[in-house]
């Protein structure tokens, strides 16, 4: 499914030489203090303690098992 903002994961996303990233939920941004601003894309964020930087973020309708942000498989 494409990003609503930004981009969706790619599958070299998950190389191990690929940097590191992720896609949010956009319902999770509007939550929080970023108020949906399209500068938050671009942004690094540590995520179980490695900074990864958020590429996309997906309609609030898209879930997959009930997450809120998705990263790829290395």
């Amino acid at each position: 499914m494409p990003a609503l903002l930004g981009e969706a994961s790619r599958l070299d996303d998950g190389k191990p030489d690929a940097a590191p990233v992720f896609v949010m939920s956009l319902q999770i941004v509007a939550q929080g203090s970023n108020n949906l601003d399209p500068k938050v894309l671009g942004r690094t964020f540590v995520l179980n303690g490695k900074p990864r930087t958020l590429v996309g973020l997906n309609a609030p309708r898209f879930t997959w098992w009930g997450a809120d942000l998705w990263m790829p498989r290395s």
